[in-house]
């Protein structure tokens, strides 16, 4: 955002002596722009690494408003890393940076600590970049809560992701509008959601959403999200995607939220929407707790499972 501008207004204020004569004039000045704030701004970079049969940190750097923590698993389970954004929300001009990377033989979760509030911005949205690397036999699970976008709010996420032959991702990200057990809609604002998945160095999956304007009209339209409040993308990159696709068919008949699954390539895609962010929720975790316990990591290892945050 550009500096303020302080302009002179045509009224001038003027002094006068006893006698009231004119002894000094004072233009009245005022800023013409929004007065910048202070911003939120994080970064996060956390690598793993196998050694033996166990998947351990190999590098982890953490600044600004981000953080990084990692809870003890338990017992068979596969190791978690959980975000923290600090500053508690995101607004407009507020910066978040995810890089994670999942060298060859690991298999780690990294997750949120809860939901991402995208608060009412003043022009500018809240700008989140997750750029995401898995190797050679190694399983990444890219699996945060959800981001609540509130009246005005305006958003623009972007995921790009490089995945190696031999590799397999389980990603998604979810977005719900307003708080419907508050009685909160979502007028206006905007929502950039933007990812680009390579495997084995070539580009096999690009897809934007984007909605902005009155985003309650828009989202009631058929074509749009059919009245639907709450949406979400899973994604899997790997060897097991015609596999899992036939998992999730038979797990989308228990569903409350309507969902659609495809296969191009080593992409299976998944797309959910739901009237409220709760039930969003609960199909979006039994989906993905079904997916996770198909998903073979290589070996007798860890089990793939849910982020226990999912059920703080």
């Amino acid at each position: 955002m550009a500096e303020p501008t302080l302009q002179t207004s045509k009224r001038q204020a003027a002094r006068t002596g006893p006698d009231g004569a004119k002894i000094s004039t004072v233009p009245i000045r005022y800023a013409a722009e929004v007065v910048p704030l202070q911003r939120s701004a994080g970064s996060a970079q956390v690598g793993f690494k196998a050694r033996g049969p166990h998947t351990v940190l190999d590098t982890v750097h953490q600044e600004g408003c981000c953080k990084l923590r990692f809870p003890r698993p338990e017992p068979g389970n596969v190791p978690e890393a959980v975000l923290i954004n600090t500053a508690g929300g995101l607004t407009d001009s507020d910066v978040l940076t995810v890089e994670a990377v999942w060298l060859r033989g690991t298999c780690a979760s990294l997750s949120s600590q809860a939901a991402e509030r995208i608060y009412r911005s003043r022009g500018e949205p809240a700008r989140i970049s997750n750029r995401l690397r898995v190797d050679s036999g190694a399983t990444g699970l890219w699996l945060p809560q959800e981001s609540i976008l509130f009246d005005g709010g305006r958003l623009s996420r972007r995921l790009t992701a490089s995945v190696e032959d031999g590799g397999q991702l389980l990603a998604c990200e979810s977005t719900i509008f307003g708080r419907g057990a508050m009685g909160e809609t979502v007028q206006r604002g905007s929502l950039m959601d933007s990812w680009r998945i390579r495997f084995d160095g070539r580009l096999v999956f690009a897809d934007a959403f984007e909605i902005d304007g009155p985003i309650a009209d828009r989202l009631n339209r058929p074509a749009v999200a059919n009245g639907a409040n709450a949406v979400a993308s899973i994604l899997y990159v790997g060897a097991a995607a015609e596999r899992l696709l036939t998992i999730f068919r038979d797990a989308a008949e228990r569903l409350g939220a309507m969902a659609a699954g495809s296969v191009i390539g080593p992409v299976l895609h998944i797309r959910l929407l739901a009237e409220t962010g709760a039930v969003l929720r609960q199909d979006l975790a039994s989906v993905l707790t079904q997916l996770l316990s198909q998903l073979e990591t290589g070996g007798p290892g860890p089990t793939a499972v849910l982020p226990r945050v999912w059920s703080c």
